[in-house]
């Protein structure tokens, strides 16, 4: 054999070796919220979390690990279609997990999470809280629980110390500062998700800042407890019907947050508004959303909605740190993909500046979507493409 060329096969082995060998080494597995992976990456680091616990089982950092990047193997996976096989693995995570460290923090928080907040496993959270009050880790997990369980204290405190450990993202912060000063005065805004809700809770209660609105997570209204206080609050009716009538009429949880959202729209005189981050529940109300640039605000008659969207642009959004950023920030991925809604927001505003004539805000804004595409890693190029296409001229 040539022995250029078995150097170079020399080359290429210890590569794939090493490239092996740093895959099978235990990560951190962090929120895909704040961080995601292929499905091989968490399958790599499930078998790297497994030897450590095959080496420990009352290894509490492990198992947290290894929970994660399980699940979010599992529930990321394109191949696997049986939710029940799959939630039967981590249901044995839990089981072997009690067996070897029942008493932890871990495993009190982790039960909590696993059962999908639900509220007849809050003794494992309030537990968990009590044992480390201070786990910015797991503070999406206290705020959750505080949200639904309506313990008002401990979402302030948490909220406030997540806010003042810096730990959160600068990124998530600036945009969601944006959503919310644009709204009117005592606006109602529903949020979906932990990107759309946190960030408000934090500037509320971190900065104290725009405690005229109210948050109203709309995946939590199923909930009878944090349902009947949101309503109470807002002095608006019950919604009608018992918990055994309501999960009869509508089985899916979804299903009941937004007959619950209509509910309140129906009742409530104060502006209205939803996260342009929700999903396919935007539907519902599509035809009477009207965007001001980021948020969608719900009106049942047309407005000049264009007017407040360049309101927004000129006068009142900090844009910034669009442009330039000071602060590390871990969320980066994620904040690149929201700060696409800015693309699509001002699409309307970016063409009649180029119609009106209104060169030097045209060329600005133009410069800045084009700054936002240009630093977001896309899968692929077609999806790129669709978000230049909102930077040209309308078609006629």
């Amino acid at each position: 054999m040539n022995i250029r060329k078995l150097k170079y096969i020399s080359v290429i082995v210890a590569c794939m070796a090493f490239q092996s060998s740093f895959a099978q080494t235990p990560q951190k597995v962090v929120s895909f919220v704040k961080e995601s992976h292929d499905v091989e990456w968490y399958k790599q680091q499930v078998e790297a979390w497994k030897k450590v616990l095959d080496k420990d089982k009352h290894n509490e950092v492990a198992w947290e690990n290894y929970y994660r990047a399980t699940r979010y193997e599992v529930f990321n996976d394109t191949n696997m279609k049986d939710y029940n096989s799959a939630n039967a693995r981590l249901e044995k995570i839990m089981q072997d997990m009690k067996k070897s460290i029942p008493n932890s923090y871990t495993y009190n928080v982790l039960m909590y999470y696993h059962n999908g907040n639900d509220l007849r496993k809050s003794a494992y959270i309030t537990k968990a809280i009590a044992m480390r009050p201070d786990e910015v880790d797991f503070f999406p997990d206290y705020v959750s629980f505080a949200i639904l369980s309506r313990n008002d204290t401990l979402l302030t405190n948490t909220c406030k110390k997540w806010y003042e450990s810096g730990e959160y993202s600068a990124g998530l912060l600036n945009y969601d500062y944006n959503e919310m000063a644009g709204m009117e005065k005592d606006g109602i805004v529903f949020a979906n998700g932990d990107n759309s809700i946190y960030p408000k809770l934090l500037l509320q209660c971190g900065k104290n800042l725009f405690k005229d609105k109210k948050l109203i997570c709309l995946p939590f209204l199923y909930e009878q407890n944090y349902r009947e206080r949101v309503l109470e609050e807002l002095g608006i009716p019950p919604f009608p019907g018992t918990d055994k009538e309501l999960n009869a009429k509508y089985p899916a949880n979804n299903q009941l947050s937004l007959e619950i959202a209509k509910h309140i729209i129906k009742y409530t005189h104060r502006p209205v508004y939803f996260s342009a981050m929700g999903g396919g529940e935007l539907d519902s109300f599509k035809d009477s959303l009207y965007s001001e640039g980021l948020l969608m605000r719900y009106s049942a008659k047309s407005y000049d909605n264009l007017a407040v969207t360049k309101r927004n642009y000129e006068q009142i959004f900090l844009l910034d740190y669009l442009k330039e950023g000071f602060t590390p920030d871990s969320y980066k991925d994620m904040v690149g993909h929201i700060n696409l809604n800015y693309v699509t927001g001002f699409r309307s505003l970016l063409e009649f500046y180029r119609v009106t004539g209104d060169l030097n805000n045209y060329t600005k804004l133009k410069t800045q979507l084009h700054a936002i595409i240009d630093n977001y890693s896309f899968d692929n190029s077609d999806s790129k493409n669709e978000y230049l296409k909102c930077l040209e001229p309308a078609q006629k």
